[in-house]
């Protein structure tokens, strides 16, 4: 081999191992989620997670849940909905707070990652006090490359509105439409609540798909029967 070629290897070589060497924890970039999409029997099935409320150390319990879950339902999708962080716990005090968060996120999505299941998030009123934004919590998730959350429409209110459509079993048409909505946190006396403009977003992404539609979000909508009644949809919260 030319000493010219053995440079260039040498570099590949390089240059493959300072990218290992700065993948985040638990990131595995070789895997890219396919289109959601049902199953040639009709199938599809969904795990939701909810309430974790974890810090860097994660519980045994949580995580021996999240793996049993799996296991049982064999999901195509995971979706967590909120209240993934516990903000209240002490070992989220001193420095490093963005690190910490970091880690907590990383212990409860690594489960899902390692079996090669796409997941998507939304986010809880414990997420929102954590102390670290909503849009840097984003970037956490997305270090994934399995996590399917967005923020599609940054002018609406809060951070992390968006959809994901899932194909039918020949992959020809969209067949149903999942909406994730921030509903904006807050805490003790006062919980925040979905705004107008994020209704008027979901009413008018789809029109007449909303029969083939649901919404997740952390905390439950206000007046959700006045919600549901001029939607005309159902919605599925942690609350």
């Amino acid at each position: 081999m030319s000493k010219m070629k053995q440079a260039a290897v040498s570099l590949l070589l390089v240059l493959s191992l300072l990218a290992a060497l700065m993948a985040p924890a638990g990131a595995a970039f070789w895997q890219k989620p396919d289109p959601l999409q049902f199953n040639d029997d009709g199938s599809f099935t969904i795990l939701q997670i909810s309430d974790t409320q974890d810090t860097q150390y994660p519980t045994p319990n949580v995580l021996t849940l999240i793996e049993k879950a799996m296991d049982e339902s064999k999901p195509d999708l995971v979706i967590f909905t909120g209240d993934q962080l516990k903000n209240y716990d002490s070992d989220f005090d001193g420095g490093n707070l963005k690190n910490k968060v970091q880690q907590a996120i990383d212990a409860i999505v690594r489960p899902v990652e390692r079996r090669g299941i796409p997941f998507a998030v939304v986010y809880g009123n414990h997420d929102d006090a954590i102390g670290v934004s909503k849009e840097d919590q984003l970037k956490m998730y997305q270090r994934h490359s399995l996590c399917l959350m967005r923020d599609d429409e940054p002018e609406l209110s809060g951070c992390g509105n968006y959809n994901l459509p899932i194909l039918s079993s020949d992959g020809q048409r969209t067949a149903f439409n999942l909406y994730f909505i921030d509903s904006l946190g807050g805490g003790g006396s006062y919980y925040d609540y979905v705004k107008q403009d994020q209704i008027a977003y979901k009413q008018c992404a789809e029109g007449s798909e909303w029969r083939r539609a649901r919404a997740l979000h952390g905390v439950p909508a206000y007046s959700p029967a006045g919600a549901a009644h001029s939607c005309q949809r159902g919605a599925h919260s942690h609350g």
